[in-house]
C-alpha cells in the first residue's frame, strides 16, 4: 500500500466539506470523511484505478458524494491535490503541489 501526503489546501477542501455537511446533518460530516478515507485507502492499493486527467494527475469520485479527488503519484507516494465539489470548477485544485 502506497503512503500519501494531503496538500494543505486538499485538507481545507475535506475540512470545509466536513463542516458543510455537520451544518445539514449531525454525523453526515463524518460519513464523508469515511468516505473520503475508504477512496483514499483504495487509491493506496490501485493508484492507477483513477482517470488519468491532465498530465500525470488523475482523479476519482467519491462514493455517495459528488466530490473528486485530483491526485498524482510521485515517488512511490499518492500526492492528493484536491477534494472538489463535482459543481466547482474543475480546475480550481491547479497550482497546487505537495
Amino acid at each position: 500500500m502506497l503512503n500519501y501526503k494531503l496538500h494543505t489546501s486538499a485538507i481545507s477542501d475535506i475540512n470545509h466539506s466536513i463542516d458543510y455537511y455537520e451544518e445539514e446533518r449531525q454525523g453526515l460530516g463524518a460519513e464523508f470523511y469515511d468516505e473520503f478515507l475508504a477512496t483514499l485507502n483504495f487509491l493506496r492499493r490501485f493508484p492507477f484505478a483513477g482517470t488519468q486527467y491532465l498530465n500525470e494527475i488523475r482523479r476519482f469520485s467519491i462514493a455517495r458524494f459528488h466530490y473528486t479527488v485530483f491526485y498524482e503519484l510521485k515517488t512511490g507516494e499518492i500526492h492528493v491535490l484536491g477534494v472538489i465539489h463535482q459543481r466547482r470548477h474543475p480546475n480550481s485544485w491547479k497550482g497546487r503541489q505537495v
